[in-house]
């Protein structure tokens, strides 16, 4: 499904780029821009915020912290709300 809306919200040192996606459904999706392409993580995973430059992404997955690495995404827990 084609995004209506995306975002980028950090590179690396190897030209890979993250962020979101919005669907047509109002879904939001992780993303990672590289070699020209763009490509949808997981799912589960609802927004790329960070890569290092081993390629390891931290974001969301809805109201919980996930890391993406080697292919795989890993749910780390709730965010504690800041209020």
């Amino acid at each position: 499904m084609r995004p209506v809306a995306s975002a980028a919200t950090d590179v690396n040192e190897r030209d890979q780029i993250v962020g979101w996606s919005v669907t047509r459904d109002g879904r939001y999706r992780a993303v990672l821009w590289e070699g020209g392409r763009i490509r949808q993580l997981d799912r589960r995973f609802t927004e790329a915020t960070a890569i290092n430059d081993s390629g390891v992404i931290v974001g969301a997955c809805g109201e919980s912290a996930c890391v993406w690495e080697a292919g795989r995404l890993t749910h780390l827990g709730r965010v504690a709300s800041s209020a």
